[in-house]
């Protein structure tokens, strides 16, 4: 049969059936097919087999709509999205690394200086709101932090804003130590992340004659009279 495959079936000398060529044992019977059954041409077993076949048509459509189902697919589950996604799962309560940083308000504050370092960043900054409540200032500090901090962070707050030239200098006179004390409201250090409350305001203070004491007292730290230095 010209312009056809004349040999797409093995017949088996058995059973008579025709198996397609790659079968090793008859379908029909199971005798193990060899060379010495027939190669035989099925008209039938052709027109299953061309019907079967990917023409370039069916694979560019198949190749479209497999590739339009897979980025919706994608794009449903949001894989991609720099954004996080906003559904929670029911039962499901978003960790606090899930909740979007909510950025300070620009009128509250105002940094005064920078003094970064190769491994740590130091910020100086002033604090207009006038509350220095220490939760509301550790409130502020954890949001600061998150906002601007790239690296090990300390962040030193004021709340006078004349004592900027004080932020950098070293050492300070007996004078300008009380005013800085005064008005260095709190710290937060990378190491210790809790805020520390009028950290200059200390027993260098009140030797000085600092009156503005904000802290509790500081507790005593005399030596028993029976205490012997040798």
């Amino acid at each position: 049969m010209e312009g056809v495959n004349t040999t797409n079936a093995v017949q088996c000398s058995k059973c008579g059936t025709n198996n397609p060529r790659f079968f090793i044992n008859c379908k029909k019977c199971g005798k193990k097919l060899d060379l010495m059954d027939n190669r035989v041409y099925d008209a039938e077993m052709e027109h299953k087999t061309n019907s079967t076949k990917w023409t370039p048509t069916t694979l560019f459509i198949f190749a479209v709509v497999f590739g339009t189902l897979f980025y919706f697919g994608l794009k449903f589950l949001g894989v991609g999205n720099h954004e996080k996604s906003s559904i929670v799962p029911p039962g499901d309560k978003p960790s606090q690394e899930d909740i979007a940083v909510q950025k300070i308000d620009s009128t509250t504050y105002e940094i005064l200086v920078t003094n970064h370092q190769p491994a740590v960043e130091n910020f100086h900054v002033l604090l207009k709101t006038g509350k220095h409540d220490k939760v509301l200032l550790q409130d502020f500090v954890d949001k600061f932090r998150k906002e601007f901090c790239n690296r090990k962070c300390n962040i030193s707050i004021y709340d006078d804003k004349s004592i900027k030239f004080l932020t950098t200098k070293y050492p300070l006179t007996d004078k300008e130590y009380l005013k800085f004390a005064d008005h260095f409201v709190a710290t937060s250090t990378f190491e210790m992340n809790d805020v520390s409350l009028y950290p200059f305001q200390d027993i260098k203070y009140k030797e000085l004659g600092g009156k503005n004491w904000k802290k509790e007292p500081i507790k005593s730290t005399s030596l028993p009279t029976t205490f012997i230095f040798k």
